[in-house]
């Protein structure tokens, strides 16, 4: 269930620039509707976590993908008398200037790019039933096997982020952008029919405690473990929201290009967590990785910036995977130690923080692109430089 929730939305991620090229709005628009997206998650997450606890995860998860079904219902019509009809890449940088002035940010505005961004709302509020799955797999998981089962979890969703987009690129060889679509909605009802027959509801729940922010008592390491991690949110947001749309306008990719190029990262992503991390952490405690990590994310983000080789920029965003992997065990290991009984606290703020700055970072992205295309990249640099200097000194 977790591999096809995510497999729709990678499917969707490479035909971004092309459907935004297509709707002739500005390009800085691929970080909004980003941020349109994140909306929705944090709203639904909100809802749909608690609504399990009453009205069991298996009802909720079967309303969530019913959401991301209508979503794409709502975006077939949205895009469905646009002019690509063979999924090629209308490349955005030859179509419209990159501007910050409200008239170009606004250019080419319609009812149906208004509907289009209605569909990436809904489509994410769908999309936060993936924290029902968490809910889910954590009933049924014993104590000694949570850890095990959440990390196939997140096996499941590094290989849907493999095969989406590497499927994506074949497909926009040989149908149009509205097919895709089409399959995605195909493998979403696929998803709600699996559910219904395959999934049985958990026999207990571990219920969300209620959490209530004046009873928050952080020690000094425990706040510079939340800074470092919404910091690194905030700052791998810039990938996350403006990569493609950066691919399409520098190097001039299409949808297969792009969708080559995410799949690479997927790749990567999954023989370094497989293959190459045990080796690394026999030599690297948690703090070392989290030094590491920010030290590789800031010479990536630089050179992906500054760099016009688009041969050379497979070098430079393989080590995006790679800084991020080294993190995320590393800071939610040290978080669980030192957090101890407060645990659930400060997961549960972590991630509200983490949601809130999905929403905001994709929007300044966006009008940093709007002045430089490169300079959403150069900001999120300063930013990790600053938390290895936190890391640094912060630390232990």
């Amino acid at each position: 269930t977790a591999f096809l929730d995510i497999l729709w939305m990678s499917l969707f991620l490479p035909m971004l620039p092309s459907i935004i090229a297509d709707f002739w709005v500005n390009p800085s628009w691929s970080g909004y509707t980003q941020a349109v997206y994140a909306c929705g998650m944090f709203v639904g997450g909100l809802f749909f976590w608690k609504l399990s606890d009453i009205h069991g995860r298996k009802k909720i998860l079967s309303f969530t993908s019913i959401i991301n079904f209508l979503s794409y219902i709502i975006m077939l019509v949205s895009i469905w008398k646009l002019t690509d009809s063979l999924g090629t890449a209308s490349l955005v940088s030859e179509s419209i200037d990159v501007s910050t002035s409200t008239t170009e940010v606004f250019h080419g505005f319609t009812v149906m790019f208004v509907l289009f961004l209605v569909a990436r709302f809904v489509g994410w509020l769908g999309g936060s039933g993936f924290g029902v799955i968490q809910a889910y797999i954590s009933d049924i998981s014993s104590p000694q096997d949570k850890t095990k089962n959440m990390g196939l979890m997140g096996a499941a969703f590094g290989l849907a982020f493999l095969i989406g987009p590497a499927l994506s690129g074949v497909l926009s060889q040989i149908v149009s952008i509205h097919t895709i679509l089409i399959l995605c909605s195909v493998i979403i009802a696929l998803n709600v029919i699996s559910i219904w027959i395959f999934l049985q509801e958990p026999k207990k729940h571990v219920h969300t405690e209620e959490i209530h922010l004046a009873d928050f008592h952080f020690s000094h390491t425990v706040v510079v473990l939340l800074v470092l991690s919404c910091g690194a949110t905030l700052a791998f947001s810039a990938v996350q929201s403006m990569s493609g749309q950066f691919y399409a306008d520098r190097f001039h990719f299409d949808i297969t290009q792009i969708g080559y190029t995410m799949a690479m990262v997927g790749f990567i992503a999954i023989v370094y967590q497989w293959l190459l991390i045990k080796h690394i952490r026999a030599y690297f405690n948690e703090v070392m990785m989290i030094r590491l990590a920010f030290l590789v994310l800031v010479i990536g983000f630089i050179w992906l910036a500054l760099n016009n080789d688009r041969y050379i920029l497979f070098f430079w965003i393989a080590l995006f995977p790679i800084g991020m992997w080294a993190f995320n065990p590393s800071i939610g290991s040290l978080i669980a130690q030192k957090a101890g009984k407060e645990v659930g606290k400060v997961m549960w703020y972590n991630t509200s923080v983490q949601s809130i700055w999905q929403i905001f970072w994709p929007i300044l992205a966006g009008m940093l692109y709007g002045i430089n295309i490169g300079l959403p990249f150069l900001v999120s640099a300063g930013i990790f430089w600053i938390l290895f200097f936190i890391a640094l000194w912060g630390l232990s």
